[in-house]
Formats: C-alpha cells, sequence, structure tokens
C-alpha cells in the first residue's frame, strides 16, 4: 500500500498527541504517588450566616488560639502534650524512657532512641523509641489524636462564656460537645471543630455547627526530619561516632586529659594514675562544649568548617585541606534530603549524669606494668589500655524560623548516645516510617462495616459492673477508627469492618487501657467482653537495710529496716511490663527525708514530696529505687597515701589527690534496689499503702580515717545486692488504719 504524503503527516501528528498524553498520564501518575500531602483534601465547613459572622470569628480565633498552644506543648514535650506517665529518673537520665530537662522542672522530654535494657547489660540488649506516631489511631497516643484532646479539653476556656456577645444581649445554647478532627497536611495544620450553638437574639435564632482553624506550620516535614535522624542514630551510630572521636582526640599520656584507648611508655615508677570519678567528669566537660557543634547537611544552619590561617598557639595550619576533611568528617552529620528550611541543633547539659565505667581497678586507672633489670638500671615498661563504657542524652532540637506567620516553631526530643568497650553498641536496626497524612480512613467509612451486630461489654475488672462513656475503637493492621461510647450499662452495639488479626480497644479515665483481639471474617452477629483495671490510688513508703563496713568487707543488716533520715531523699520507678493487649504503664514516687518530717529536708523546706496518692494497676513490674543523702553534715573521702614499686622505682601518691565531699550540693548516692515484682488486684485491694525496702550504703557511719576511694565501688553494686537479698527487699501493701488500730501505745 502506498501513502500519499499528506497521510503521512497525519499518522506522525497522531503519534505525537499519543507519546503527549502517555508523558503526561506518567507525569501526573508520579506527581501523585511522591507527594501525598498535596492531596490531603482541605476541611471545609458551611458559611456561617452574616448576623452571627463575627461570633463564628470569635470561635475561629480561639480554636486558632488553642491549636497553636497544642502544637507548641507538643513541640516542647517531644511529641506529647501530656508527659507527667513517663518514666524518668533524675540521678541517671539513662535509666529511663524520658529526660528530665533541668533540676525540680516539670519539664519531661522523651526519648525517641534509647537502650530499653539495664545500663550493664550484656548479650541481646533492647533499644526502643517513644516516638508517637502522626495519624489518629485508636487506641495509641498519636500527635493527631492528642491535639484532638487538647482543643476539646480547653476551647471553652478561651471561649470565656462568649462574654463580649453576652453583653450584646446575645443569648448561647449548647447543642453538643466540643469535638475536635486535626489534619496534619502540607505547610499547614487544621482544626476541624463541631461544636453545635444555638444563637439567640431577640427573635432571630441561628444554629452554627462547625468551625475551621488553619495554621501555618510544616509539622510533617519536621516529623519527617525528626525520624531520618533517629534512624540515622540507630542505624550507623552517628552520636556514638562522634564520641569515640571526641576522647580519641582528648585522650593522651597526661593526667589533665582522658586515659588512653592504645598507648605504652618506658618510664620508671608506676606511670600516670587517673580517678575514674575525675576522668567521668573531665568527659562530661567535654560532651557540654562539643555536642553543640554537631551540624547536619543540607539543613538551615549548616555550614561547612573551613581552616584557619594558623592554631591557637600562632602556627601555620600545615594541611588545611586535611584540617577541613577531619573536623568535618567528625562533626557532620550527612544528609542528602533537603530540609534548608528547617534548623537543627543538638544539646548536652551537664546536669545530664552520664553513665559511665571503664575497666580501672576500682577508682583507680592505671598503666599495665613491667620491669626489666638492664646493667643494674630499672627500666618501667606502662601499657596503656582502657575501655570506655559511656551513655548519654542528647537533646535535638528542629526549629521553623518560619512557622507561625514568623514567630516560630520549635520540636524537641532526645536521643541517647550508647558506647561500649570503645565501640557503637549495636542494635537490631528497624527503621522508622513516616505514615502518608490523610483526611480519610477506609476503616472509619460506614460502607466498609458489613458485619453483623457486634456488642461489645465494657467492664470493670474489679466490679465486674459496666462501665458507661468508654471510648470503644478497633485496629486493623495500621489504620484505626473509634467506634463511640458504651452505654450507661456499658454495652456498644455497631458493626465492624472485615478484617483478621483486628483489635478492640476501650479506655476510661481513671483505669487502664486494655485491648482485645477480634477477628470479624463474614456477616455475623458477634459478642466482645473488655476488662479494664481500675487505677488503685496508693501512698509509698519506704524503709532501708543498712550496708556497712567491717575490718575488710562490706555487709547487709538484714535483720533491722529502718526509717530514712531527714537528709535523705528516694526516688521509686515502676515500670510494667507490656503485651500486645496492653500498652506501657509506669508509676513514680518520691519520699523526701523522714516520716511527717517539717523540719528543712533533701527536698526543701517544708518537704515536697510525691508520696501520696499514686495510680497503680496489677501486674508485673520492673522497680528501680535510688536514694541520694544531702549529707547533713557532709560525708569526705580523704586523701590516702599509696606505695607503688620498690627500690628506685618505689613511688609515692595519694588516692583521691583532693578530698571527696558530699554534701547539700553535691548528694551521695547512697542507697538502690533493682527488682521484677508482681503485685495482683487482691494484694492491691487489702491496702492503701506500698512500703518499699531498698539497700543503704552506711557511709557516714563508717569512720572517715576508714573511708576509702575503694568504698565507692559499691554504687555501682545495684543489681547484684538486690538479687542477692531478693526476699528481704520484697514490697509490704498495708492498711494505715488497720495498722494504726493495731499500734498499741504505753505509757512509762
Amino acid at each position: 500500500m502506498v501513502f500519499k504524503k499528506g497521510q503521512i503527516t497525519i499518522f506522525i501528528i497522531i503519534g505525537i498527541i499519543i507519546l503527549i498524553s502517555i508523558g503526561v498520564f506518567i507525569y501526573l501518575y508520579q506527581a501523585k504517588v511522591i507527594r501525598p500531602f498535596e492531596e490531603v483534601v482541605v476541611p471545609s465547613v458551611e458559611k456561617a450566616p452574616s448576623e452571627v459572622q463575627p461570633i463564628y470569628d470569635y470561635i475561629t480565633a480561639c480554636v486558632q488560639e488553642i491549636g497553636k498552644d497544642a502544637l507548641k506543648r507538643i513541640g516542647d514535650y517531644g511529641g506529647y502534650a501530656d508527659s507527667s506517665n513517663f518514666l524518668f529518673n533524675p540521678f541517671s537520665p539513662t535509666s529511663g524512657d524520658a529526660v528530665q530537662f533541668s533540676p525540680d522542672s516539670d519539664l519531661i522530654i522523651p526519648y525517641w532512641w534509647y537502650l530499653k535494657s539495664e545500663n550493664d547489660c550484656t548479650g541481646e540488649c533492647t533499644f526502643s523509641s517513644m516516638r508517637p506516631d502522626i495519624r489518629r489511631r485508636s487506641g495509641k497516643i498519636t500527635i493527631e489524636g492528642q491535639l484532638d484532646e487538647y482543643v476539646n479539653a480547653n476551647l471553652k476556656d478561651c471561649l470565656a462564656g462568649f462574654a463580649p456577645f453576652v453583653a450584646q444581649n446575645f443569648e448561647f445554647k449548647e447543642l453538643g460537645p466540643v469535638e475536635t478532627e486535626t489534619t496534619i497536611a502540607k505547610d499547614t495544620v487544621y482544626f476541624l471543630v463541631k461544636y453545635p450553638l444555638r444563637i439567640t437574639r431577640g427573635d432571630q435564632s441561628f444554629t452554627v455547627k462547625e468551625y475551621l482553624g488553619e495554621l501555618d506550620l510544616n509539622f510533617a516535614k519536621i516529623y519527617e526530619l525528626a525520624t531520618d535522624l533517629v534512624n540515622a542514630e540507630s542505624e550507623y551510630g552517628m552520636l556514638e561516632h562522634f564520641t569515640m572521636e571526641l576522647i580519641a582526640h582528648f585522650s593522651a599520656l597526661d593526667r589533665n586529659m582522658l586515659p588512653p584507648g592504645d598507648a605504652f611508655e618506658v618510664e620508671t615508677g608506676v606511670g600516670i594514675i587517673w580517678y575514674k570519678t575525675q576522668v567521668a567528669e573531665r568527659l562530661q566537660e567535654i560532651l557540654t562544649s562539643y555536642v553543640p557543634l554537631l551540624q547536619v547537611g543540607n539543613t538551615r544552619l549548616y555550614m561547612p568548617i573551613f581552616a584557619p590561617e594558623e592554631t591557637i598557639k600562632g602556627e601555620p595550619v600545615r594541611d588545611k585541606e586535611l584540617y577541613e576533611v577531619l573536623y568535618n568528617r567528625g562533626m557532620i552529620i550527612p544528609f542528602e534530603k533537603d530540609y534548608k528550611d528547617l534548623a537543627v541543633s543538638f544539646t548536652y547539659l551537664p546536669w545530664w549524669k552520664p553513665y559511665f565505667d571503664a575497666n580501672c581497678e576500682g577508682e583507680v586507672c592505671m598503666p599495665q606494668s613491667v620491669s626489666t633489670n638492664i646493667f643494674t638500671l630499672l627500666i618501667g615498661i606502662h601499657k596503656y589500655d582502657f575501655a570506655y563504657d559511656v551513655s548519654y542524652p542528647v537533646l535535638v532540637e528542629i526549629r521553623d524560623p518560619d512557622a507561625f506567620k514568623g514567630e516560630g516553631y520549635s520540636f524537641k526530643f532526645f536521643i541517647e548516645s550508647n558506647v561500649r568497650n570503645n565501640m557503637p553498641m549495636p542494635a537490631i536496626f528497624e527503621p522508622l516510617s513516616v505514615y502518608e497524612v490523610s483526611l480519610s480512613s477506609m476503616l472509619c467509612d460506614p460502607q466498609q462495616r458489613t458485619s453483623g451486630n457486634v456488642t461489645i461489654f465494657v467492664k470493670d475488672a474489679r466490679t465486674k459492673q459496666g462501665i458507661d462513656k468508654a471510648l470503644v475503637g478497633y485496629t486493623c493492621g495500621k489504620e484505626s477508627c473509634t467506634l463511640g461510647e458504651t452505654s450507661a450499662e456499658g454495652v456498644l452495639v455497631t458493626r465492624l469492618p472485615r478484617c483478621i488479626g483486628g483489635l478492640l480497644s476501650a479506655n476510661k479515665m481513671e483505669y487502664q487501657t486494655k485491648l482485645a483481639p477480634l477477628d470479624v471474617v463474614d456477616n455475623r452477629s458477634l459478642e466482645a467482653e473488655i476488662l479494664l483495671e481500675p487505677y488503685r490510688y496508693m501512698d509509698f513508703a519506704v524503709k532501708k537495710y543498712l550496708l556497712g563496713k567491717g575490718a575488710t568487707e562490706w555487709t547487709l543488716d538484714t535483720g533491722n529496716a529502718v526509717v530514712q533520715a531527714q537528709d535523705e531523699d528516694t526516688v521509686i520507678l515502676l515500670n510494667k511490663e507490656t503485651s500486645r493487649l496492653e500498652p506501657a504503664f509506669s508509676a513514680f514516687g518520691e519520699i523526701c527525708g523522714m516520716p511527717t518530717a517539717k523540719a528543712p529536708a533533701a527536698c526543701g523546706s517544708p518537704p515536697e514530696d510525691n508520696s501520696e496518692h499514686i495510680a497503680v494497676v496489677p501486674g508485673t513490674y520492673h522497680v528501680s529505687i535510688f536514694s541520694s543523702k544531702y549529707a547533713q553534715p557532709p560525708i569526705e573521702i580523704p586523701r590516702d597515701k599509696r606505695i607503688a614499686g620498690s627500690g628506685l622505682t618505689k613511688q609515692e601518691y595519694y588516692i583521691p589527690e583532693d578530698p571527696i565531699i558530699f554534701d547539700k550540693t553535691n548528694p551521695f548516692p547512697s542507697g538502690f534496689a533493682e527488682f521484677e515484682w508482681n503485685v495482683t488486684a487482691e494484694q492491691l485491694d487489702k491496702g492503701d499503702t506500698i512500703e518499699f525496702y531498698y539497700i543503704n550504703i552506711a557511709l557516714d557511719k563508717v569512720p572517715e580515717s576508714r573511708r576509702k576511694i575503694e568504698d565507692l565501688s559499691e554504687i555501682g553494686k545495684a543489681v547484684d545486692y538486690s538479687k542477692l537479698y531478693r526476699s528481704s527487699i520484697e514490697p509490704r501493701i498495708y492498711s494505715k488504719e488497720r495498722e494504726k488500730s493495731t499500734t498499741i501505745t504505753v505509757k512509762i
């Protein structure tokens, strides 16, 4: 067949159109895949009648004000509006899942990556993250869910009873509660609030139901950067490598430097001696100065380091290129993603005491030495081989200076650095994912609920009575949806979507949240029961067993438990074992000074502690007890003269070089206990007080002349002593009133 020139032109044009169509389709498809935030449908509300538009604007302004407050709290508390339930240790910040920002502060910020196991764990040690999910999920603490709850709880305070409009003879009647649905989208956070009101003035009446607040904050990108930083730490150990670089740089055969990991010298005498506590303090000073120098590539404040013309001593820099390579490698975290609109900073503060250990002989760090006699001259050969174990918290702050119309926004969380034996502590790495944000969930779509009627009974585990207004949800995979509240009898009848491996959840104030498995495979009717454990509010009390020093050994007097002294402060941490059906639960108590102390004590004057009305539920807990003595009068470990070598190599030295003093400003970590404790509902219901027992290092009762630096090594034996004397430190539950009634007072 022969085509004419005009026909060929037509086919060429058609081919070009097809190619262009395919190209446009591919572009649109790819845009849809890689830019999910742009697909979020912006919530919309009905326009308010002009007569009540000022009221609508007033409510919307309050929605935005409370929404901004909620986002700021989320930023300050590491993704949480309320961090009071986190397990933290003010004396040992690496022994919890959060860090107290400063002494006596209410600002508790969680770890987004930390060693969950004990600091001295061996073998398979567990790492974890307290990072909350960003998307709303029933039965889970999420960022969107917390924003919902915060606006629900605080909006009416901002509205102040509509006082400006009541003065203008407007009347208001609530037609329903405040219900918020927050949507975190690209560049904006939306707060859709349902708060139906009937507004009346004279003979006119209007109904307004919904309000939409918008805040210019790219929270999704901040969350994504935070997640990328955590993944970089957990996969590559960026902080650990930074720590090892610092230790290597500041190590030398000099008692004013850190002990080196690998070095030797030929020198007469005992060699260089370090005191382990002083090494820990020196390392802490280095971390305080150098952690803030860390930078993240491709972020707002990133600036490569360039070599100066000369050193601090005025000497020329020999190899500028090598200088820049070494400095930038050690102080910069490389990132390929573009986060140039966000700034990142790192902070370590001196009151965050690190976990520190080294392969020293007790408190004394000395070289391994050998001597040989050559031509009657004694030559000492000293081998220095120190292994460091270091854990410390680093505060990460991500800031968007342009958010909130230039007001700025800050998001903070902690990452824990863990070095063991001069190496990054290995962890099983599983990347944290960043969930795509969308406006709706298929699980919440009523058309997807194709089961028969599902009757859910939510009951009090103690009384077996139904619980009214318990919030019930359902989770399938990564999606969750709120189903509704139970009736006065504790019953909710609803329909559910088909799901294998689904989880029902129920929660109510004053109860521990509980989950129950429920598979939905067809349209049959189903029943499910969830028993919620009510909080038992207990008072905490403590007694101690004295660990005394004999001629050479420390021994524990288990026959006599005594109350703590007035200058002692004890912290009790309870961390409940979790399971698939029970979320995390923890309790915190603090007991200051002697019981009923009214004079100045360790916690101030009058003493303020947290020993009463502490929520506890049945279960198995990991119990950690820490006691500090704010010694009055001070406890002093004096200088102790030591002698090393003999003959020509004989050398005298003092350990410690200066006396160590424990007082009100430098408390002595005097007490401890660490053990697993199982407590049943029946045991908790029999009393109102839990009395805990701990082991007390009675250094104050040892004569000063017999105190040695090695006595401090007893502090590190908490786990060993707790295992050895486990039966003696079993907590006791009793009733204060019952114990009072059985006490007989005899007057002499």
